[in-house]
């Protein structure tokens, strides 16, 4: 109930930032994103892919709120593109199991969810504009 309730804030919050004159904000968490898309319909480039980014972080905190990991390996690697990754419950990251995937420590590249849903993401973007 916690994380409902500070995504819920956190979309009211990013919602005013780009639309100071929003109306109410719903009572009911459940309609805050559509309230959201309704009181943005005119945003910059960049400030679309953020919010679409938040809301894939969300998508991906609930369902590892939940219990399903599956959802990291259905992500592919930002940095080398295979479909490598894992959730580590420890220390809230997707860590890349690709031998040949490092940071420049030598370990294994590591991912934030934020990272992960922006990248994506632009991704999505890339692909829509390049399609024929």
């Amino acid at each position: 109930m916690d994380h409902i309730a500070a995504t819920y804030r956190e979309v009211i919050a990013e919602t005013r930032t780009v639309a100071p004159d929003a109306g109410p904000a719903p009572a009911d968490e459940a309609a805050a994103y559509e309230w959201m898309a309704a009181n943005t319909p005119r945003l910059t480039a960049e400030q679309q892919q953020a919010r679409d980014a938040m809301i894939l972080r969300h998508s991906l905190e609930y369902a590892l709120a939940l219990g399903d990991e599956a959802v990291i390996r259905r992500i592919p690697c930002p940095m080398c593109r295979c479909w490598s990754l894992f959730w580590r419950r420890t220390s809230r990251v997707a860590a890349c199991v690709n031998r040949e995937c490092r940071d420049r420590h030598d370990r294994p590249s590591t991912w934030e969810l934020r990272q992960l849903a922006a990248d994506r993401v632009a991704a999505k973007i890339v692909r829509s504009r390049t399609a024929t």
